[in-house]
């Protein structure tokens, strides 16, 4: 169900570092659990994904691969990406259920929503909505699980002064817990991590600070929950594996080459600034003028058209970057649009000079790596 291309699973590493799908820094890392878990099952193989739901708190996952309608062909207006999302939610006793299309010209760019399904313990509600977007029905079911403790896993960490601290969760379904403290006397900007048993990798992620912001300063910490999920029946234990910490100052302990996704990541987001920040401060001079929204977006919008394209995707780590920062500017920029209908000019050109200060000073940042 969660097939997933070349692309995404790039895109994944992203997403994961950026949104929060493997949270750090969450108040609520430890929270009690709910006993309950939404499942999602398609009309094809593999089974049904669980979501965990969660106390005051969303959760979820994206995914491609979910199968067409058969003879659905794509509009020219639904664009390149499209890619389901799933978040999930506790309301009393019933589950909510919210599923949106991820669709635009550049990866999560434009969220429009499906649907959204409240169920009650036991039921199976088919949700025909996806028809309406070209995906076959999928159904949900919200079910009480057992809660489980995960074996606490062995970590492998190439830095011996990023110390490491491992605890079980007691949860719906399987996590750990685990907290770095720097020792080291330098800020640590991003770590390469995955989870293995048996020799199969489970899960992989970077963790990186937001915005060109340090992950960890020096004598700090940083914590995260991992899912220790296996598939049914494999006894083996998990291990959790540092592959790579990379510091501001450039050095690398553990593999250089587990690092070039880190530094790649970084060469796109300076090269998306480089050409973003210009266009947003040529737009956003002086309170008196009347900003010309439709022609920055149009401008801004047309930035990723010079990366290399293989069926209309920018598949390098760097375009992924790339693009990760003119998502993010077009997203403000359409919020501006939408939200300063009737408003007066002054109120437009004084939320572009909070858009045009955010995206200079994260450029700032990174100018400094």
């Amino acid at each position: 169900m969660a097939a997933i291309t070349t692309r995404f699973c790039v895109l994944l590493i992203l997403v994961v570092t950026l949104t929060g799908l493997a949270s750090g820094q969450d108040s609520d890392l430890r929270l009690e659990p709910t006993g309950f878990v939404i499942e999602i099952h398609s009309n094809r193989p593999p089974g049904p994904v669980p979501i965990e739901l969660r106390r005051d708190k969303s959760s979820g996952f994206w995914a491609s691969g979910f199968p067409y309608l058969k003879d659905w062909k794509r509009s020219d207006t639904s664009e390149a990406s499209q890619v389901l999302d799933f978040k999930a939610n506790l309301i009393g006793d019933q589950g909510e259920l919210v599923i949106s299309l991820f669709r635009g010209k550049r990866f999560g760019e434009i969220i429009e929503k499906i649907a959204r399904i409240l169920i009650s313990e036991g039921d199976t509600v088919v949700v025909s909505e996806m028809a309406k977007f070209g995906f076959e029905p999928i159904t949900v079911k919200l079910l009480r699980k057992t809660t489980t403790v995960a074996n606490v896993p062995l970590v492998s960490n190439p830095a011996s002064l990023l110390r490491t601290t491992v605890i079980p969760i007691v949860s719906t379904l399987p996590k750990f817990y685990i907290k770095f403290h720097n020792e080291t006397g330098k800020d640590i900007m991003a770590f390469d991590w995955h989870t293995e048993a048996g020799g199969r990798r489970l899960m992989t992620g970077l963790a990186q600070g937001k915005y060109g912001h340090v992950l960890i300063e020096s004598s700090s910490s940083y914590e995260m929950n991992i899912n220790a999920r296996q598939n049914k029946g494999d006894t083996d234990l998990i291990k959790m594996v540092i592959s790579a910490v990379i510091f501001k100052d450039g050095t690398v302990e553990g593999s250089t080459q587990a690092a070039e996704t880190y530094f790649s990541f970084t060469e796109g987001r300076k090269k998306a600034l480089d050409s973003l920040v210009p266009l947003l401060e040529s737009a956003s001079v002086g309170n008196s003028q009347r900003p010309d929204l439709a022609g920055l977006i149009a401008r801004v919008d047309s930035l990723t058209d010079d990366f290399p394209k293989i069926d209309g995707n920018i598949y390098t780590t760097v375009g992924i970057a790339f693009e990760s920062v003119i998502t993010e500017a077009m997203q403000n920029l359409r919020k501006i649009d939408s939200e300063s209908v009737g408003k007066p000019d002054s109120e437009k050109m004084a939320k572009l000079n909070e858009v045009a200060k955010f995206f200079r000073e994260w450029q700032s940042r990174m100018a400094k790596q």
